[in-house]
């Protein structure tokens, strides 16, 4: 990022002596980051030099793209010189140039004023250093920087952010997103009250993301021109399983699965109460609770172990009804409200529900109200002290017919009880009362409407109603059967008994099938000579033709096979040909009959049926082939008149085709191929035809159509270029000039070759490779012979780079003349390097500040040529950021942490895995409470390192610690590595477990009695058996790999295989070692220009990097460059 123009001046300086207090109020802004802000319509600002080559950093805000701006420098003392130099938003210095140098502070004449104008072409802010170089410092060397704008379109915004719960000012790191409409106009990342630029007069949207606070998003708010906006931002803090109410919403660790049970030890004696519990997210007891539930008396600390007291059993009656529902506890004192012991109560069980008092064995059942009141398992209606009663009689039989006899009152039937008192015999189950039906005319049918029940038939009945009239002895019902299909044939497998046909029957039984109309028993005729023709004398009825019998009776000598009545056809026209439609049926030939059927037209002695041949190919020709011919009045479809087809499945092949080369018998005359020659297709043109057969043609001609060749040597017959003894020029840059007049005969065209009347010249061009070198050439300054006439017009500067940093000695004396685009080695086009010898030393290098020399810093940094005291490289760090105390060597990233109350490896913790935990022995026999234990560096009187006593009141009580099981499982892809069953005793530490996935998936979480993600997990100080879940998640979206590659003489950053997600950029650095440059860079083998970085956009496949370094030479005499001449 640059301005529209490069800023770098000195100016001369004269000044108006100040207060000191006044001109040291923005001190210190000796460095970047320290730089003084200033907002560009706020201003002036005077500033002073306290020491020596003192610079002062500006920080200008509020810079917007395209619009003017103006910085003034004025009313500097009169002997000061003072540069300026020009830095971009991340700190990369833009230029440095001492135009005049002519230590006079009114150089334009205008009262020790200077000022200059710039539009930037991209909003945000940028870096100004003022060094003042005559050495010149005390209170009197002051000078005023003023900014200003024209555009009028700039303001600023202020964030203040409130905690919502505390009320108290957060002054945490924060992510400020600006956007307008959809587009992200900022991101700024700094603390509260914290001022930026902001378009004026435009609706943005503010994104705010805190740590440890839910993230605001989308807040609409504009800002006026040249003035401030002030915006209130309440933050509200984000829950956490800490057993409180974070965000104050009136809910405790919302969320959070409270899988965790704690008891409370009233007495502190390490028990807990059993009654008095807590679920909660914690991993870990609060205050007051514990992991056990074995306290039998909480009040007091020596009664611990429920061994240690009488237990006795309490039932629970929450209702107070002295009645229990079986729900009990054994403790050895009331472990709570609402329950007593067995004397105490009525029943110790059968309460139906413990929350009514009203309900109980011992209540009065209330009908209608819907409640089982004295719980027998019935309710109003169904309870015996409700409803109606009835009389049911027992059905010992199961029959469904009760015995009169053995009868009992009831609501509902009871078990083994009807309603019916039928039963003639309850033993047997056969035997039930049964109806029978007068028979007054004796003639065994009953009269249907005149019935008793009884056991036993009384005299004068019968157990069937048949009896149509029972005043007739010769009535009784009849046998009718069913006529579904109406054709007057009963069915007899379907019949109905009835005094009258039923609608649908008939007295008939003679139906062979009752769903055919058309099938009744039919007439057989006797067939004695076994010829199919019956007697017609000799007949049965049947529904199947009997044995011997047929449908037929044409037989006229029933004792003569060969004789039976034969079909005749009528002969009207005496051509001897019958009418197939005028036929009877005879024993002999009438009159006027025959027995052939052929005639087509019985009233024309001269038609009668013709013969035609199967035409399968449909060419009008049949062949002649057996029972493939057939006699017919009409030519049918597939028939033909002629024969003589010697291929019927070839439409192609009959006596009326023409003969072809082709080895076939076209023409069906017995020989094959008797005329035949091949000619090839010729389509462009060139006398060469195509080899392929599908477009060639055969013919009996001695020439060629028009067309047609008689060879097929055309390698491409769509190109009347490409043919065979073609002669090819090559030309390997495409500026239609060959190099030496060779050629190469092929029929194919080879690549980059060209024919004599494609080019200009055959020969003569004296570079193949470059196109824009050639005979006739336009000459260009590039170092080229363009024109081929063996002299290049081109000139050029370079500077000698002896360290091979890329910048060139500022020594102008140094500088060569060279005839070439192409630097010689150990040159280069620039002359800005403040030290030559030492390639860590030049223009725009960053340094970063390492305070106490242990390789890392804390962040500070600053862009010189020269290094600064205290500074390096990060190539000579360890690490760039980081330091938390950059004054002390001892303390920094990677050091390893002592237990001394600092944070000696600066990871935000202090001591952390380093402290020893102390466990208070209040009994003083050397072994410690587990439940009471402190971390620290040194062992703090009345504690020990174990934790193995288990009455810390009693010295004569030391380890009987219990053991623990601790189970490990899996949810989700994966394995554990480790032993997943294990037993520990208390206040004992897990073996290591590992959370290994499958492929495609990955380790999220444990889960269950442990949250967290540590992998391998080791537990310390187990008090409770527990039951914990290693929870594997599937991969993310995929990832690929680029691998970037180098040289020797220098490095990529980042190297090797790099995994980059998909969608995602990724950056690569090129750094070469001291006496080498970077020469070339490939990016997936194509190359790129010269650059010192690559950048892969929207990763969506694998790539390739490499880069190529050069030895540019170091050392030697005299500072020139390592050529071998400086003319062409």
């Amino acid at each position: 990022m640059k301005f529209l123009r490069q800023l770098t001046f000195f100016a001369a300086c004269w000044g108006i002596l100040f207060s000191q207090a006044f001109a040291t109020d923005y001190e210190p802004n000796n460095s970047l980051e320290t730089a003084t802000e200033l907002l560009i319509f706020r201003g002036p600002q005077t500033h002073r030099f306290d020491s020596a080559n003192d610079p002062d950093w500006i920080k200008t805000y509020l810079i917007t793209k395209d619009n003017p701006y103006t910085i003034e420098v004025a009313n500097v003392c009169p002997d000061c010189d003072v540069v300026l130099e020009l830095f971009d938003t991340d700190g990369i210095q833009i230029s440095l140039i001492d135009e005049y140098g002519d230590n006079y502070g009114d150089r334009n004449g205008n009262g020790g004023r200077e000022d200059i104008s710039f539009k930037p072409d991209k909003s945000g802010y940028y870096y100004i250093k003022i060094t003042e170089l005559n050495g010149v410092f005390g209170p009197d060397k002051i000078y005023e920087i003023i900014p200003s704008t024209n555009d009028g379109n700039d303001g600023e915004l202020k964030v203040v952010m409130t905690d919502k719960c505390s009320g108290d000012s957060v002054s945490a790191s924060a992510t400020f997103t600006v956007m307008e409409g959809n587009d992200i106009k900022n991101v700024y990342v700094s603390e509260d009250n914290s001022i930026w630029p902001i378009t004026a007069n435009v609706e943005h949207k503010l994104t705010v993301s805190v740590n440890g606070f839910e993230k605001i998003e989308d807040y609409l708010f504009s800002v006026p021109a040249n003035d401030i906006k002030t915006i209130n931002i309440l933050l509200t803090p984000l829950e956490t399983c800490n057993d409180r109410d974070d965000n104050c919403n009136g809910e405790t660790d919302e969320g959070f699965s409270k899988n965790h049970i704690y008891y409370y030890d009233n007495d502190k004696d390490g028990y807990g109460n059993s009654v008095n519990d807590l679920k909660t997210c914690l991993n870990a007891p609060p205050d007051g609770y514990v992991t056990n539930d074995d306290d039998c008396d909480d009040n007091d600390p020596n009664i611990k172990d429920k061994q240690e007291c009488e237990e006795k059993t309490w039932y629970l009656d929450k209702d107070g009804d002295k009645y229990s529902a079986d729900s009990s506890k054994d403790a050895c004192e009331r472990p709570g409200p609402h329950y007593y012991l067995s004397d105490e109560l009525i029943a110790t069980s059968a309460d139906c529900n413990d929350d009514d008092p009203a309900i109980n064995p011992g209540a009065q059942e209330i009908c209608g109200d819907g409640k089982d009141n004295d719980c027998d398992g019935q309710a109003d209606d169904k309870d015996s002290d409700c409803c109606e009663k009835k009389t049911w009689y027992r059905d010992a039989d199961g029959d469904e017919c009760g015995n009169p006899d053995d009868k009992i009152l009831a609501c509902e039937a009871p078990a083994g009880y009807v309603s019916s008192s039928d039963d003639c015999d309850d033993s047997d189950p056969e035997v039930c009362q049964r109806t029978f039906y007068r028979d007054a005319d004796g003639d065994g049918c009953g009269n249907p409407g005149d019935t008793v029940l009884a056991c036993e038939a009384p005299a004068g009945y019968v157990s069937n109603s048949d009896d149509c009239d029972d005043s007739d002895p010769e009535v009784c019902q009849r046998t009718f059967y069913r006529d579904a299909d109406g054709d007057g044939c009963g069915n007899p497998g379907d019949t109905d008994l009835a005094c009258e046909a039923p609608a649908g029957y008939v007295s008939s039984s003679d139906d062979c099938d009752d769903s055919d109309p058309e099938v009744c028993q039919r007439t057989f005729y006797r067939d004695a000579d076994g010829d199919g023709c019956g007697n017609p004398k000799d007949t049965v009825l049947a529904c199947e033709a009997p044995a011997g019998y047929v449908s037929s009776s044409d037989d006229c000598d029933d004792s003569d096979p060969e004789v039976c009545q034969r079909t005749f056809y009528r002969d009207a026209d005496g051509d001897g040909c019958g009418n197939p439609k005028d036929t009877v049926l005879a024993c002999e030939a009438p009159a006027g009959y025959v027995s052939s059927s052929d005639d087509c037209d019985d009233s024309d002695p001269e038609v009668c049926q013709r013969t035609f041949y199967r035409d399968a190919d449909g060419d009008g020709f049949g062949h002649d082939e057996k029972d493939s011919s057939i006699e017919a009045c009409e030519q049918p479809d597939g028939y033909a008149e002629k024969s003589g087809d010697c291929d019927d499945t070839d439409e192609n092949i009959n006596p009326d085709a023409k003969e072809i080369c082709d080895e076939a018998d076209n023409d069906c005359n017995g020989e094959i191929d008797e005329c035949c020659k091949t000619y090839y297709l010729d389509w462009d043109k060139d006398s060469f035809g195509d080899p392929d057969l599908e477009k060639s043609i055969d013919s009996c001609k001695d020439e060629p159509p028009e067309g047609y060749v008689d060879n097929n040597e055309d390698c491409d017959d769509s190109d009347p270029k490409e043919k065979p003894n073609q002669k090819w020029y090559k030309d390997a840059d495409g500026d239609k000039y060959s190099s030496d007049g060779t050629f190469q005969t092929a029929c194919e065209r080879p690549e980059k070759h060209f024919l004599k009347s494609e080019l200009n010249k055959i020969s003569g061009d004296c570079d193949d490779t470059d196109d824009e070198v050639y005979p006739d050439a336009p000459e260009k300054l590039d170092g080229k012979d363009n024109n081929c006439d063996g002299e290049v017009e081109s000139e050029y500067i370079y500077y000698p780079d002896m360290d091979g940093d890329g910048y060139g000695d500022s020594d102008e004396t140094k500088a060569i003349d060279v005839y070439s685009e192409t630097p010689p080695t150990g040159c280069v086009p620039d002359h800005s390097d403040c030290n030559d010898e030492n390639p860590d030393e030049h223009p725009g290098q960053l340094w970063y500040k390492d305070g106490d020399g242990d390789k890392h810093s804390d962040g500070t940094k600053e862009i010189s040529c020269e290094r600064p005291d205290l500074h390096f490289l990060e190539s000579e760090l360890d690490s760039t950021t980081g330091d938390c105390n950059d004054s002390d060597e001892n303390i920094g990233p990677g050091v390893e942490e002592k237990c001394d109350g600092k944070d000696n490896n600066c990871d935000g913790r202090i001591d952390e895995d380093v402290t020893i935990k102390f466990y208070r022995d209040a009994d003083g026999d050397g072994y410690g409470d587990a439940a009471f234990s402190v971390k620290g560096c040194e062992q703090p009187d009345g504690y020990v390192e174990n934790d193995d006593d288990m009455d810390d009141t009693d010295p004569a009580v030391t380890d009987t610690r219990p053991e623990y099981e601790v189970l490990f499982h899996v949810q989700g892809s994966g394995k554990i590595e480790g032993n997943s069953d294990q037993t520990i005793g208390r206040n004992g530490d897990t073996e290591s477990v590992t959370a290994v996935p499958e492929s495609g998936w990955r380790f999220a979480e444990w889960t269950g009695d442990y949250i967290g993600s540590p992998n391998p997990l080791t537990l310390e100080g187990v008090v409770s058996n527990m039951d914990i879940t290693a929870l594997f998640e599937a991969e993310p979206a995929v990832s690929y790999t680029i691998t970037a590659t180098v040289s020797d003489g220098g490095i990529v950053i980042p190297s090797g295989a790099v995994e980059v997600p998909e969608g995602d950029p990724q950056f690569f650095t090129f750094r070469p070692d001291e006496g080498y440059y970077l020469k070339s860079v490939e990016a997936d083998g194509v190359p790129q220009n010269e650059i010192s970085e690559y950048r892969f956009d929207n990763v969506a496949e694998n790539h390739t990097l490499h880069g190529v370094f050069e030895f540019s030479g170091g050392g030697g005499g005299g500072g020139g460059c390592f050529i071998q001449s400086l003319m062409p």
